[in-house]
């Protein structure tokens, strides 16, 4: 039998000991390690959603609020803004601003939001259409590939709105259904969880597709009648019918969707701003917010000052869990020194008649590290498996409520350093017991 087997069998003659040695570890790693996964994926999540805007403009209310609306598709809007308030946005001359997206919020379907805007919007997530195309005239969509696997929609599906974001709220079930006419790719972001269509469909679904007037009439908007309907989605001949457009094709769609802006009494909800690389660091970009919102009726701020703000709070909690992680390893820690001392005052007589055997001190030193690692491996194991099973059920919540999930069994390195670590701890903290093995007695222990 070699040493590993002997420390093996050692380790369970006192199982209760043991076990509550491995119950501490395995929580203590437990708890790090889901705050690693979390910490992480949130990040990724926020790096992915950011999408390079550096700013966003609303209703006055709480910018942050504003940001988690217009960005992140998880709260409600601050209210609505008149469009002729922020035309001066949607400037082709404009030196600072590169990209202007309108949003138009307030319907959804199923819980995943339908979203009023133009083709801009795939420019700052880069994304390509996996079928179909993008939309064109009025009650056309476009979903992200979260919504299409889902809901179990595909080209040509129609359905009815309802007014808010929860299922089960009031369903706009008079007038013209919307229709799916393209499905984007995958792309790891927000995106994945919309329905897209142009800004007219959200005001035609909320004005029993009634239009404002005459002079305003889209080329292409429908009448209102609920007779209008494709029976083949993919005939239109446009030059961006093909599935995986790239983006140079979908900017050349731009002037068609631009038509919001001929409406300035109608409302949107926010806009998203992209500024040009070369001028990120002006001065006047910088000085941008704080000039719209003090001098226009509209709200403006920067989305990494606030989410700057929003982690560091969220830190202070994690900052928290991540001591009580480190305060429960090292208990952990006396845990398993305190079993092993006591067990080796217990083993005295034991480790005597192993050394009258043959048994040479370094071995004896050794059983007893081998059976420190042991318990430590074990807990670290367990703590490990725990983090992953709970990042299942934290995944399932999160989905639930925003839609967003987390990858339960993504691996960081961070967690590989926290197992070696534990099980280093587990190591030092048997350090004395085995050196108190080394060098045991023989004649006194087996008087």
């Amino acid at each position: 039998m070699n040493l590993l087997q002997v420390s093996w069998k050692n380790s369970w003659n006192k199982s209760l000991s043991s076990a509550l040695s491995i119950i501490l570890i395995a929580f203590g790693v437990g708890l790090l390690s889901v705050l690693v996964l979390f910490q992480n994926q949130f990040s990724e999540q926020f790096d992915k959603n950011q999408a390079g805007i550096g700013m966003v403009v609303g209703a006055k209310g709480s910018p942050l609020q504003l940001i988690l609306n217009a960005m992140f598709h998880v709260d409600a809007p601050t209210g609505n803004i008149k469009i002729e308030d922020a035309a001066f946005l949607f400037n082709k001359k404009n030196p600072f601003i590169e990209t202007a997206v309108p949003l138009s919020v307030g319907d959804s379907y199923t819980s995943y939001r339908i979203i009023g805007t133009n083709h801009d919007i795939l420019e700052l997530y880069t994304d390509q259409l996996q079928e179909g195309r993008l939309w064109v005239e009025n009650m056309e969509v476009t979903i992200g590939a979260q919504v299409a696997q889902e809901l179990k929609l595909s080209l040509g599906d129609r359905f009815y709105s309802s007014h808010g974001f929860n299922e089960g709220d009031l369903t706009h079930d008079e007038g013209e259904k919307f229709e799916v006419v393209g499905i984007l790719e995958a792309h790891g972001s927000v995106i994945d969880k919309l329905i897209l269509t142009s800004t007219e469909s959200i005001w035609a679904v909320h004005e029993g597709h009634q239009h404002e007037d005459d002079d305003h009439q889209h080329d292409h908007a429908h009448d209102g009648s609920e007779n209008h309907e494709h029976d083949h989605p993919h005939e239109h001949d446009r030059d961006h019918n093909h599935a995986h457009m790239p983006m140079d094709s979908l900017q050349s769609a731009n002037g068609a969707t631009k038509s919001f802006l001929d409406y300035p009494k109608k409302d949107i909800t926010s806009v998203l701003i992209r500024f040009k690389d070369d001028k990120k660091k002006a001065i006047p970009v910088i000085n941008m917010p704080r000039g719209i919102t003090e001098n226009t009726p509209l709200m403006a701020t920067a989305p990494t000052y606030e989410l700057n703000k929003l982690m560091a709070n969220v830190g202070s909690g994690i900052k928290a869990l991540r001591y009580l992680a480190i305060l429960i390893a090292i208990i952990s820690a006396l845990s398993i020194f305190i079993s092993l001392y006591n067990n080796l005052r217990e083993r005295k007589h034991e480790l005597a008649m192993m050394r009258v055997a043959g048994a040479k001190p370094f071995q004896l030193f050794a059983i007893i590290l081998f059976e420190a690692m042991i318990i430590g491996t074990i807990g670290a194991i367990i703590g490990w498996l725990l983090a992953h099973v709970s990042m299942i059920f934290i995944s399932s919540l999160l989905h639930h409520q925003f839609h967003y999930g987390l990858d339960a069994w993504k691996m960081y390195p961070a967690e590989m350093m926290i197992i070696g670590a534990t099980i280093l701890i587990s190591i030092f903290a048997g350090l004395f017991p085995a050196w108190k093995a080394y060098n045991t007695d023989i004649i006194k222990n087996l008087s």
